[in-house]
């Protein structure tokens, strides 16, 4: 018997902010976060703009963003650059269809190109909360509604729903019609009017991928694959918190704030069926992917804080330290009061008086001192590069000794994993009931060996080495 099994690539971790959109550009993903714009890079995610993101589009070889700060395009090796819209057009999101770009705001919906955007007269003015498009199509969604625009014309295509039903996030075509991703369903949009489809899946939904013959949505308790029809059971693929879905018919990938993973089906053996090369046999974990050292050398580092570029930071605020002034500062309150009481007599019309001269005076004051000291002589002193110098001979010591436990673990897995390989088949796949046999035993210490050392490993690269790896269940065990 065969059964389908998604297998889980982490190809990263998490990138900076909480994930929204992510898209191809020149065959790479792109992720947009409520941090910026990132691609991955030799280091990890590389930020490219910043601004929280909340749409991506690709047109030819430009990626055009909406964010917090207008709407930009970016090409690749080159500057990411702004794109003016029309006066108080606050960017909701964006998509594109046919050449165009479309961007949802505040004030309506526009269309353009490089050379320029109007605003699109078919849709009556107001606020636009999102824009998607598919098969030729401009959906958008308005409080309460959801329009369809094509070939210059706006149609109503609902109105009056709820919360949930009209907070528009993606639209795909699949099975002959344009599936609308809302976060408490689907709509169908078909010849007739719009079908919605509640799918029994808990938490709201963000995307969705064809995939085959299947409809695949990422939502906030993970992947799930739907029939045709999207109206069976969903089953479950991965169980993260997906925010997208990006697939080029030979790659499916999920942006998840666990980070960014690929998602492959292929097929699982059963006991009687023939092996896959992707299996050693039951009981086994899905063949790791193979994993650069170099990945995980600077994953350790960066874990333990030991990159260069620490210690180069330190040299550098070691060489400014003589020019950069010590600051002092101090107030002092001064507060005062006088009193003056003088006593007179005069005789007058035969009368005598006496005559008080009473004065009362206060004095407040509040004095700030504000000192600049630069201590010049502390430039030509050579304390600070003798204390740099000499932090630095231990940091490439204890570096030494970090890359050389890494290597030595990541080997000794390779080794423990080619016997493995080269065992074949798990003994308890084909042996009759009764005692195992010693191979069965000799097998079973290596792979709790190998186990062992992936944990190290974990410990050493705070989890870099299993996130780079494939991360889903194994196959269930064939009860003995």
């Amino acid at each position: 018997m065969i059964a389908l099994l998604a297998l889980v690539v982490w190809l990263s971790g998490p990138a900076p902010g909480d994930p929204v959109a992510l898209a191809w550009l020149d065959g790479q993903p792109v992720a947009g976060t409520r941090s910026g714009l990132f691609s991955p890079g030799p280091s990890g995610w590389e930020r490219r703009a910043p601004g929280e993101v909340r749409g991506l589009a690709v047109v030819g070889d430009a990626l055009w963003i909406a964010s917090s700060r207008g709407l930009h395009s970016w090409r690749r090796g080159g500057r990411v650059r702004p794109v003016p819209l029309g006066a108080g057009a606050r960017v909701r999101g964006v998509a594109a269809s046919a050449g165009r770009v479309w961007a949802a705001t505040e004030v309506g919906l526009f269309s353009g190109d490089a050379a320029g955007f109007t605003r699109e007269r078919a849709l009556p003015p107001g606020e636009v909360h999102a824009v998607a498009a598919a098969r030729g199509e401009i959906w958008v969604a308005r409080r309460g509604a959801l329009w369809r625009v094509s070939a210059g014309r706006a149609e109503l295509a609902a109105r009056a729903l709820g919360d949930g039903w009209w907070e528009l996030r993606a639209a795909v075509a699949h099975a002959g019609a344009v599936w609308l991703v809302v976060p408490a369903g689907l709509w169908r949009a078909g010849e007739g009017p719009l079908e919605r489809v509640e799918v029994p899946v808990a938490g709201e939904l963000r995307d969705a991928l064809p995939v085959g013959e299947e409809l695949w949505v990422a939502g906030a308790r993970g992947v799930y694959a739907l029939a045709r029809d999207a109206r069976s059971s969903p089953r479950p693929q991965l169980h993260v918190d997906a925010r997208a879905l990006l697939g080029d018919g030979r790659r499916t990938l999920v942006l998840a704030r666990r980070g960014l993973a690929e998602l492959a089906v292929e097929l699982a053996r059963t006991p009687g069926s023939p092996p896959t090369s992707r299996r050693a046999g039951p009981g086994l974990a899905p063949a790791p992917r193979p994993v650069d050292v170099r990945a995980l050398q600077r994953a350790a580092l960066a874990h333990q804080g030991l990159e260069p570029e620490r210690l180069r930071a330190v040299e550098r605020r070691a060489r400014r330290a003589g020019w950069l002034p010590q600051l002092r500062a101090g107030a002092r309150w001064d507060r005062g009061s006088t009193r003056e009481r003088d006593h007179d007599q005069t005789f007058s019309s035969g009368e005598v008086r006496r005559l008080v001269d009473l004065a009362h005076d206060r004095d407040r004051g509040v004095q700030l001192d504000v000192d600049l000291v630069w201590d010049l002589p502390r430039l030509a002193a050579p304390g600070d590069a003798i204390d740099v110098s000499r932090e630095r001979r231990l940091v490439v010591e204890l570096r030494d000794q970090v890359l050389e436990r890494v290597n030595r673990l990541y080997f000794e897995r390779e080794r423990v994993r080619r016997t493995l390989a080269a065992a074949g088949p798990s003994p308890e796949a084909t042996a009759a009931p009764g005692p195992r046999p010693e191979a069965a035993t000799d097998l079973d210490a290596l792979r709790l060996r190998e186990r062992e050392l992936t944990a190290q490993l974990d410990a050493w690269t705070g989890g870099a080495a299993s996130r780079l790896e494939l991360d889903s269940p194994p196959v269930p065990r064939r009860e003995r």
